[in-house]
């Protein structure tokens, strides 16, 4: 029963296939890069558990067991033992620190790092988004073509047996047999690449969802939710809201407080410290010690290091502003390129459009006249090739103009906050 129902899953995945929303879904939950930033923002949330350990008081407890000579002061024809050669002594002590603004600031960077790490975890969602979305489309659009590339060879096939029943009769020469049957094979050269590259894929989007994908749902139409924006409009959108800048932002100010932890360095620390402890290292007098104490611990000179240290805190904080000027640069680029492709997509579907409406009545008439001896096997050949063409770009139109609109909301973070 159970293999049956799972025969039953199998086929109706097949049957079918998998929609670019469910695919999108699958990708968040199981692609590896997305997995794998999941777990840099986990050990960034450790590390901030880790620093805000050093504020807590530190507790240890020591225990030796000491076996040697025994130490004693001669006194004529006696001796004092001063030390037993076999003594036993423990210690527990306690220690808060009171100041230590290292500690301080290296809590601070932990928590500006588990901030950035989220924000990256985000970047890495879109980018993997737009990746599914640009491989299911172009996975359609292959499909498509195949549909495509077999009319073709169904067309060539036509005609070849058109020309060999007119070569029967004498009425064309044997060039046009052998010129059509070029063009088949070329035909069908044609159709086997495209399914390959169907495959190919297929498979390379079962990697970005973590799923083997065998089918795949058509989408429907799409509408424009950026269409009453201009481009300064949707660059200023994405400036606002997209999480990559976002992540430059925290990089900055993390630079920033790594140039203030930095320069602690040159401060003192304090902190108080508590002991108990026991001894019988002496026979007789086994003792037992309190201890409470306070102390400023301050690193006066340190050679050249820590000002190097301070120095190359400056410059990170430097680069990273410098970084978020490319960022900047790169948001400000995408977004102009996925509208500047958005716009051509939408001329080339009326475009499209009306070529396949020409090409087909192009190769009407040259079909006709050919087999009226009035045209010849080129201008049925170069009309099928033209028709070909038309059929492609109708295909392509289409889908690159959903993932076009797909890709502008993507890189402006459309709705997003």
């Amino acid at each position: 029963m159970r293999r049956y129902f799972l025969g039953v899953l199998a086929f109706a995945q097949i049957s079918f296939g998998i929609s670019l929303k469910e695919a999108i879904n699958s990708a968040v939950k199981y692609n590896t890069d997305i997995l794998y930033q999941k777990l840099n923002t986990k050990i960034a949330s450790e590390k901030k558990k880790e620093a805000f350990g050093n504020f807590l008081p530190s507790i240890g407890f020591n225990v030796t067991s000491n076996v040697g000579r025994e130490l004693a002061i001669p006194e004529g024809t006696t001796s004092f033992v001063f030390q037993k050669g076999h003594f036993t002594q423990w210690t527990f002590g306690l220690k808060q620190p009171l100041f230590n603004m290292p500690s301080f600031y290296k809590y601070k960077i932990s928590k500006d790092d588990i901030k950035a790490q989220k924000y990256m975890l985000t970047a890495v969602k879109t980018d993997i988004k737009i990746d599914v979305m640009d491989t299911y489309i172009n996975a359609l659009v292959k499909r498509k073509l195949i549909d495509v590339d077999k009319k073709e060879v169904k067309d060539y096939e036509r005609h070849l047996y058109n020309v060999e029943k007119m070569y029967e009769q004498g009425l064309v020469a044997f060039k046009d047999i052998l010129q059509t049957k070029v063009k088949l094979n070329q035909a069908k050269q044609k159709l086997a690449q495209d399914q390959g590259e169907y495959k190919v894929y297929l498979q390379k989007l079962s990697n970005l969802i973590g799923r083997p994908v065998h089918h795949l749902e058509d989408i429907g139409s799409i509408s424009n939710p950026l269409s009453k924006y201009d481009l300064n409009q949707l660059i200023d959108i994405a400036l606002r809201n997209r999480v990559i800048l976002k992540y430059g932002k925290t990089l900055i100010k993390k630079a920033r407080d790594y140039q203030s932890l930095a320069k602690s360095t040159y401060l003192p620390q304090a902190y108080i410290e508590a002991r108990y402890g026991y001894s019988d290292q002496i026979p007789g007098l086994p003792y037992y010690q309190d201890l409470l104490s306070a102390g400023i611990s301050w690193k006066l000179f340190n050679g050249l290091k820590r000002f190097h240290e301070v120095h190359q805190a400056f410059l990170a904080y430097k680069q990273a502003k410098v970084n978020y000027q490319k960022l900047e640069n790169d948001v400000k680029l995408q977004v102009t390129a996925s509208y500047e492709a958005l716009k051509t997509a939408e001329k080339d579907i009326a475009l499209a459009r009306s070529e396949l409406k020409d090409a087909k009545e192009h190769y009407k008439i040259a079909s006709e006249k050919y087999k009226v001896g009035l045209g010849t096997n080129t201008d049925v050949i170069d009309a099928e090739d033209y028709l070909t063409k038309a059929r492609t770009d109708v295909v392509k139109s289409r889908y690159l103009y959903a993932l076009a609109v797909y890709k502008l909301i993507e890189v402006v973070a459309y709705g997003q906050k």
